[in-house]
């Protein structure tokens, strides 16, 4: 059986109590490791920028279609919750809690390999 996530919740909370990650990167992060297969031996995470705005506290409109009269609201919400994104996903690469591993762009998703790592207890010496 492969399950999702629970051990790299708990690495990635391991990982925040050692690194100072701001809020909306530490909620990036836990869903990232969430969203994972504990398995693998190199999580990856690659949900859409609408899952990870999601994970943020953002429900995103769907595009409008053309003609909406609410198109500009629509896009304004959705740049915006992409920014804050964007600048959470930087945030964790900056802090080694993540790695880019294809860059997203029309039709393809950007994919990430989370570099969290269990840490010895060094009581335990």
């Amino acid at each position: 059986m492969r399950t999702v996530g629970a051990r790299l919740v708990g690495e990635a909370i391991v990982f925040a109590q050692r690194v100072p990650l701001a809020p909306n990167e530490f909620r990036l992060l836990v869903y990232m490791a969430l969203t994972a297969l504990d398995a693998d031996a190199k999580p990856r995470y690659f949900a859409s920028r609408e899952s990870s705005a999601f994970a943020l506290g953002f429900a995103i409109p769907d595009e409008p279609a053309p003609g909406d009269p609410d198109a500009v609201k629509i896009e304004r919400q959705r740049t915006n919750a992409f920014q804050r994104v964007k600048v959470a996903t930087t945030g964790l690469v900056r802090r080694g809690a993540i790695a880019s591993e294809r860059r997203g762009r029309e039709g393809q998703r950007a994919e990430y390999s989370l570099r969290l790592r269990p840490v010895e207890n060094d009581d335990d010496r």
